[in-house]
């Protein structure tokens, strides 16, 4: 499986998976599943997923990944495309790759250079932007 966001534990110092630790499911590439995915684990996406989610944890859509539906999560950090709104709880990272038709709605949200959206984006109850240059090696 190629891995652009996570690299299924093997990967430190990525920002948002640095404080939700192991992954619990996964939809592998070349898969597809319909209908809603709810849990209170961690769950990355390498295929396609048309429905909804509600996860108590993280939701990482990798580079391939496509979802159709609304994203809700604690975290979400998207590689993938995805034709809806991205909701997290606690904050949403947009890698270079991302590409969101739809709204994205978070308390916190990281966007790469190159990152895509087509809708709104709202920060609920945040601060002031906080500028940063991110300083890991992209090994």
């Amino acid at each position: 499986m190629k891995s652009t966001v996570l690299d299924l534990g093997t990967k430190q110092n990525r920002r948002t998976l640095d404080k939700v630790g192991g992954v619990s499911s996964v939809v592998g590439a070349g898969s597809s599943f319909k209908g809603d995915i709810k849990g209170q684990e961690n769950f990355v996406i390498y295929g396609q997923v048309i429905g909804n989610s509600d996860v108590d944890g993280a939701l990482v859509l990798e580079e391939d990944g496509k979802w159709t539906g609304t994203i809700k999560a604690k975290y979400v950090i998207v590689a993938g495309a995805v034709d809806g709104d991205v909701i997290a709880g606690e904050k949403i990272e947009l890698a270079p790759t991302a590409k969101v038709t739809g709204n994205v709605i978070a308390p916190v949200i990281a966007i790469a250079e190159g990152a895509v959206i087509q809708g709104q984006m709202k920060m609920l109850g945040s601060k002031d932007a906080t500028h940063f240059t991110d300083q890991r090696d992209n090994d």
